[in-house]
């Protein structure tokens, strides 16, 4: 029994240009359009040319990709966060999450000095409250500092905080009964 091995044209689940391309036009791909080139490469990989609508710019996208869902938009699509490094929107993640967690979670060391007094979170998402910061403060890196309640028994809300040195916050802090 002779065993062939098929590749590019001749293999058995080979799809011709037009109907690759045509398949592809219902695959979600943001910005991009296909332009109808097909070019095949190295390894018999082939790519489809697609022209972005914000920048313009012609670009070689992988099939294999395209198909997988790998490939949904253009590289110059701006990022969420287009002011910030990436480590000012993880300090500001880490600042929402415990925020979130001190008047949220019942099993929270500090749950009885927020949640049970009906001190909430008042942004929508971790999202919001982060492009709310950098908006407020668009060249701070917030090392060092925190945000403090102006209210103290009132929510974290846009109206309701303020960046403080951690000193400050102590000298706004309620003072807790040990009984």
């Amino acid at each position: 029994m002779d065993l062939v091995f098929h590749s590019g044209k001749r293999h058995p689940r080979f799809v011709p240009n037009a109907s690759l391309v045509e398949s592809l036009r219902d695959l979600p791909l943001g910005s991009l359009s296909l332009t109808g080139k097909v070019e095949s490469r190295a390894r018999s990989r082939r790519y489809v040319e697609a022209r972005c609508s914000r920048c313009a710019e012609l670009r070689w996208l992988l099939v294999d990709n395209v198909k997988a869902g790998k490939t949904t938009d253009c590289a110059c699509k701006p990022h969420k966060y287009v002011t910030a490094s990436r480590s000012v929107v993880e300090t500001l993640g880490q600042r929402y999450d415990a925020m979130v967690q001190r008047c949220e979670r019942d099993t929270h060391v500090s749950s009885r000095h927020y949640k049970d007094r009906g001190i909430r979170v008042c942004f929508e998402s971790r999202e919001h409250f982060i492009r709310w910061a950098l908006a407020k403060w668009p060249s701070e890196t917030f090392k060092g500092l925190v945000f403090d309640r102006v209210d103290n028994d009132g929510s974290y809300s846009p109206e309701n905080l303020r960046l403080t040195t951690q000193s400050v916050n102590v000298r706004n802090g309620r003072r807790w009964s040990t009984t």
